[in-house]
């Protein structure tokens, strides 16, 4: 796993580490065995760092590569134990804490892991572990002002194949204690419930009884992609994929023994496992985990810059939400010199926000480009290379990418041209499996070995790949393809506006209209008409330019700090739909309209009318105002809603 390549400049570096096959590059065949040859060259130099609070001064806990490949393999002979087999499933539902890497790695040494969002709905944790056929489950007992344990009592009985439950306490990081508080009461009678630190220490440390033959093809993990309201996917990801992902990064990044990675993401998203967790464990690097909550944590981001000073922090990895709390929170005052690059990840970083960050902190951004899919990792602008603000940069080695068209059945048509906006495509050793459940594979792939990652971009002549929005995300405009971030990056590029989303608006006439929807930075004021007219003034595309703008107080977002545009879709709905009802309105009748996600038709609406003006009369006007939207929708009296 020590092999190095050249760093990478331009597209020709790329080229020239590829002459070289992959299969010379001594890459491990497994994730254990990534941790067998860290503690073998590294042995008591720290690995893991994690602190509680998320403050400076406190006091941290600290785990050598030896003890971190000790309490792997401790945690996959308990897994073992408790009946996991290759096929296997462990789910893990925790917040950032050390026993997160011990469990993950060691589920995937034992069988396979399926880290879950533990914010999830309980009926989505629910689906996710009946399609995985969880038989472990590692979660939090009890503590103050949580309720991820009663959430689990809730579901296990709803998973036939669980068979064992591991919690954690977290009152050993407060008060320091060894042993753990004890372990919440068994509550099923088929369900064996322990706690996991105790349990850990009953088991051999030195090797893995009964150790699997871990083929790079083997399946190592389950990592779930959606699930907000749509119905989560389990993209199935081999030890091959992750391997080649971690060992890319440390190469990209050219890391070195004494680098420090901040990991401030949920490590149920596969980007904190892999980039801030098993690239630097990969290359002999040093992790500090801080706080369970990371950078959802105020005190995390507060302190952020006197974290950076004191344990000289190297690389981080956060998202457009979190560079803009840490602006606001930039001083000056503090060392951050042992900082070389800060990475932008999960969503497109307004250019504007690049620049002044940058300016203010002299910190280099680097923007890349992954999805669960890809093992997280497709390209990058290099980090010794020219980086050009916007662009997602240059394919990694190794992986072919580029942009096709297709035709309206998902079959490629040709290869885009240079600079010809296309829908990406990619193959390579961190392409997944495939999704687990087989009718979710339908249209992903293209040729059969170009994985459709629904996203459009275009590749310049020097081979920078460039960002236009989700296939979905297309705004057509009276046939005219508008691009969401042209909108967007205008909007953000206004002093007042803190972020910005643009979705299409179902209308009459153009069947769409461009809409967006801002927040401001606190305590600025400026009405939606002023930012309207300062959109018709900077987008030189007279039909990308927004007819409607909203001002909210709150963007909505996924788990890791995405704008969730399918909110915004609804929304924009529900407005437009209650626009076209405003001849209704004006004739004093008081009407409702609620839009939700649909299985069958994407969307549906209700529109609930006041008993005393309902009838059929007035359900035939609604639906000729409502006739051209092409969305299924209901009529009610408002008494019957409930």
């Amino acid at each position: 796993m020590h092999s190095t390549c050249r760093k990478i400049t331009s597209l020709s570096d790329v080229e020239t580490i590829e002459s070289i096959p992959l299969a010379q590059q001594g890459l491990a065949k497994n994730t254990y065995e990534v941790f067998q040859r860290s503690a073998q060259c590294h042995g008591n130099k720290n690995a893991l760092r994690f602190l509680f609070a998320g403050t400076p001064d406190e006091k941290p806990f600290d785990y050598s590569y030896r003890d971190m490949l000790e309490r792997i393999t401790q945690a996959a002979n308990l897994f073992r134990h408790a009946g996991i087999q290759k096929q296997d499933v462990v789910s893990i539902l925790l917040p950032n804490v050390p026993q997160y890497h011990f469990a993950l790695w060691g589920a995937q040494a034992a069988g396979i892991a399926n880290p879950v969002n533990p914010m999830l709905s309980p009926e989505h944790i629910i689906e996710i572990l009946n399609t995985a056929k969880s038989r472990a489950l590692i979660t939090l007992a009890p503590f103050p002002n949580l309720h991820l344990w009663q959430k689990i009592q809730r579901i296990a009985e709803q998973i036939p194949t669980l068979k064992a439950i591991f919690t954690i306490d977290l009152n050993q990081f407060i008060y320091g204690s060894k042993q753990p508080a004890a372990t919440p009461q068994a509550f099923h009678p088929e369900i064996h419930v322990a706690d996991f630190d105790l349990s850990l220490a009953e088991y051999n440390s030195q090797h893995i009884e009964h150790l699997l033959n871990l083929e790079p093809e083997d399946t190592a993990c389950y990592f779930h992609t959606g699930g907000t309201t749509g119905a989560p996917k389990l993209a199935v990801q081999s030890h091959k994929n992750q391997v080649f992902s971690a060992w890319m990064v440390g190469q990209q990044l050219q890391w070195r023994e004494n680098d420090v990675m901040h990991c401030g993401l949920p490590l149920f998203h596969v980007n904190a496992p892999l980039i801030s967790g098993l690239a630097p464990f990969t290359a002999g690097g040093e992790v500090l985990m801080t706080s369970p909550q990371g950078f959802r944590s105020d005190t995390v981001i507060s302190n952020f810059w006197k974290l950076v000073e004191k344990y000289k922090i190297s690389f981080f990895m956060a998202v457009p939400t979190v560079y803009l709390a840490l602006n606001k929170k930039w001083s000056g005052n503090t060392d951050t010199s042992s900082l070389k690059f800060a990475a932008c990840g999960a969503a497109p970083m307004p250019t504007a926000l690049i620049s002044e960050f940058e300016a203010r902190t002299n910190i280099s951004i680097l923007e890349g480009y992954g999805l669960t899919e890809g093992t997280v990792f497709s390209t990058v602008n290099p980090p010794y290379g020219s980086r050009l603000p916007g662009s997602i940069g240059i394919r990694i080695p190794y992986q072919a990418m580029k942009a096709v068209q297709l035709d309206d059945d998902g079959n490629r048509i040709r290869d885009c041209q240079p600079n010809e906006i296309g829908t990406l495509v990619i193959k390579g050793p961190n392409v997944f499996k495939g999704y687990l459940k087989e009718s979710d594979n339908k249209n992903i792939w293209v040729d059969d070995d170009w994985l459709n990652t629904g996203d459009l971009g275009r590749q310049d002549e020097a081979g920078y790949f460039w960002l236009t929005g989700r296939s979905k995300d297309l705004i057509i405009r009276g046939g005219h393809n508008i691009d969401p971030r042209i909108i967007e990056e205008t909007l953000n590029r206004h002093p007042s506006v803190a972020m910005a989303a643009a979705v299409g608006k179902p209308d009459k006439k153009m069947g769409e209209t461009p809409a967006a929807y801002v927040t401001l930075h606190e305590g600025e004021k400026i009405t939606e008409r002023e930012l309207l007219k300062f959109t018709s003034e900077n987008i030189s595309e007279h039909v990308a330019t927004p007819t409607s703008l909203y001002i909210i107080d709150v963007m909505p977002l996924t788990a890791i700090g995405k704008i969730y545009k399918p909110a915004l879709r609804l929304d924009i709905t529900r407005r437009a739909l209650l626009e076209s009802l405003t001849t209704l309105k004006m004739n004093g009748i008081h009407l409702d309209v609620d839009v939700k996600p649909h299985t069958i038709h994407g969307q549906i609406a209700s529109v609930t009318v006041p008993s005393r003006d309902y009838s059929p009369a007035l359900t035939e006007k609604i639906r000729s105002l409502l006739e051209f939207f092409k969305i299924e929708f209901t009529i009610q009296p408002a008494d019957e809603l409930a």
